[in-house]
């Protein structure tokens, strides 16, 4: 042994990256994919060579399965969204997205976990900017919004077969209450079945259809009244002149030559003055554009309501059928609102002992 090259090393044992692009730096945090399943090193700093302490727990079996079978391990590929804090590994011979929540861990330490089975990208990224860019054969996509590009998908939630702490009786199933969020006016379909058996039974239901407001200079009804401008506008005679929304609408307002917010404008907007045609654009924030002005109008002139467009709502089905096992489903097709599962009760009866 040289003495005078002695290192220190910090050993993990049984424990290894198998796929380079699947390493991704959280922020506070490094996951990766292993042979046993997607890792936290934080997570294996602390447990050392605990092989079944890792994120993916609760579908372990199943990717490991499907990991085995990715001949080329340097096609799988991974990244971290910053904006809804989920990791995501793309599994390109198996066709299957593994979404991994981040937000919280669950009482085994593994993270909540979805599959997206309707995509098969060969490329991941995450710009400064924080946006998630999709690649694939011909183009690259962006994930923004609740549609698949111009189309609708489908969502679908089951549970495991549970015994509801009692595995020698048997429960019939009286009803079951699904707490949900979003899903303005979709139909969803409430599954059940038994006993491991394939073959559900499902009662479709539409959710309330809420009101979603848009607001923004041309959602107040501004057409024709008085808008005061910054000191880019000029303080000489009122004009009257044109702003024009991002989807092209067209609204015409009078300005007032002198700005004094104790008239009551106190509610600003900003806008970017086109030297070409003369009209003023309220910016479409996604493209980035820069303003140059702001406008404002009182907030008595601005009648219109607001909301986010998300309800809470609880969905009660009554439901039939007996076993020993039971299994609940929810699906939906996603189209441009978002929808979530909060809570799920079950009502049942017991019956005789098996």
């Amino acid at each position: 042994i040289d003495v005078t090259r002695l290192e220190l090393v910090d050993l993990i044992a049984n424990v290894g990256c198998i796929a380079r692009d699947s390493i991704v730096n959280t922020g506070t945090d490094v996951m990766f994919l292993s042979d046993t399943g997607v890792r936290s090193i934080a997570r294996v700093i602390q447990e050392k060579s605990a092989p079944i302490n890792d994120i993916s727990f609760n579908v372990r079996d199943d990717l490991v399965s499907f990991v085995k079978s990715e001949t080329n391990k340097e096609k799988i590929k991974a990244a971290y969204y910053p904006e809804d804090a989920f990791y995501i590994l793309v599994l390109p011979i198996s066709n299957y997205v593994y979404c991994f929540d981040l937000r919280s861990r669950l009482q085994n330490g593994a993270c909540r976990v979805t599959i997206w089975d309707s995509i098969e990208p060969t490329a991941l990224h995450v710009t400064y900017a924080g946006n998630l860019l999709v690649g694939k054969s011909g183009y690259i996509g962006k994930y923004l919004g609740f549609l698949d590009d111009t189309s609708t998908y489908q969502m679908r939630y089951y549970t495991n077969h549970v015994d509801l702490g009692n595995p020698t009786s048997l429960k019939i199933l009286k009803k079951a209450n699904f707490t949900v969020v979003g899903g303005v006016g979709q139909s969803v379909a409430i599954k059940y079945g038994f006993d491991y058996l394939q073959s559900y039974r499902d009662i479709r239901k539409t959710l309330t259809t809420a009101v979603v407001y848009e607001y923004n200079i041309n959602k107040f009804g501004v057409s024709g009244v008085s808008i005061v401008g910054s000191q880019s506008f000029s303080d000489s005679t009122p004009t009257t002149n044109t702003i024009t929304d991002t989807d092209g609408t067209h609204y015409q307002v009078a300005f007032k030559s002198v700005f004094d917010s104790t008239n009551g404008y106190d509610l600003p907007h900003t806008v970017k003055l086109d030297s070409g045609d003369g009209f003023y654009y309220v910016p479409d924030t996604n493209a980035g554009e820069a303003t140059n002005a702001t406008v404002y109008l009182k907030s008595a002139d601005a009648l219109s309501q607001y909301s986010s467009g998300l309800a809470l709502e609880e969905v009660k089905s009554n439901l039939g059928g007996s076993g020993s096992l039971i299994q609940l489903g929810f699906e939906a097709t996603i189209n441009q609102n978002p929808l979530s599962i909060q809570k799920i009760d079950i009502y049942v009866k017991a019956g005789k002992t098996l």
